[in-house]
């Protein structure tokens, strides 16, 4: 039978359990009965596997072809129900040309409508979801590169020309990027050129509550 203010978001309990020991039911059943919930972990990275995160890395080279952009693309899949949140990209490249450019697209705009040609290995930062540190298996979201693709979508970012000067697209928490099932995260360079990324980002199950 329900009780009062249910909690019924089972992860918050679950990490609860598992980060203190508790054994038997769950420690928090229910909200306070007026407005005071309090929602605070944060107390180290080694704690998002009990928070039911997952972390996973890649990085890659991606070769120039003469006469044709660059590009790298991290994807959620459609019909995932996973949500994904990127918390680091780096990238530089390696010829002076246009400014390469950032977007993020949604599947009902990606002219791909899945991965690009090249496939790109993805590491798990936590042994405990995936058995081994150098496994490429566990990780929802695809990297993936290709040349000569015209993205298109929203633009949210865009650098100078130069050449092996090392970008750092996210510098704060509040800079973090959310991708939802059928988002894409593009890099595209303005020219024909070597574009090297590497990406780091956490991913988790959604919530019945956050699917609509």
């Amino acid at each position: 039978m329900a009780i009062f203010n249910e909690i019924l978001s089972g992860r918050y309990n679950r990490a609860l359990q598992k980060m203190f020991a508790i054994k038997g039911s769950p420690p928090v059943r229910q909200l306070a009965g007026e407005v005071s919930p309090q929602v605070v972990f944060g107390v180290g990275v080694e704690n998002r596997f009990i928070e039911s995160w997952n972390m996973f890395a890649s990085a890659v080279q991606a070769p120039a072809v003469a006469g044709q952009v660059t590009d790298w693309q991290l994807r959620n899949p459609a019909g995932s129900n996973v949500v994904a949140v990127v918390e680091r990209l780096f990238f530089q490249k390696a010829t002076v040309d246009a400014p390469p450019f950032f977007t993020i697209v949604g599947q009902d705009t990606n002219k791909i409508g899945g991965d690009y040609a090249a496939a790109v290995g993805v590491r798990c930062l936590d042994n405990r979801p995936v058995k081994g540190i150098t496994t490429t298996l566990g990780a929802t979201l695809r990297v993936s590169i290709a040349n000569n693709i015209a993205n298109t979508g929203a633009v949210i970012g865009a650098v100078s020309s130069q050449a092996f000067v090392v970008y750092n697209f996210i510098q704060t928490d509040d800079q973090e990027i959310p991708l939802l099932p059928g988002d894409s995260l593009l890099i595209t360079t303005g020219d024909a050129g070597i574009l090297y990324v590497s990406t780091q980002w956490r991913e988790r199950v959604l919530e019945e509550s956050e699917r609509t």
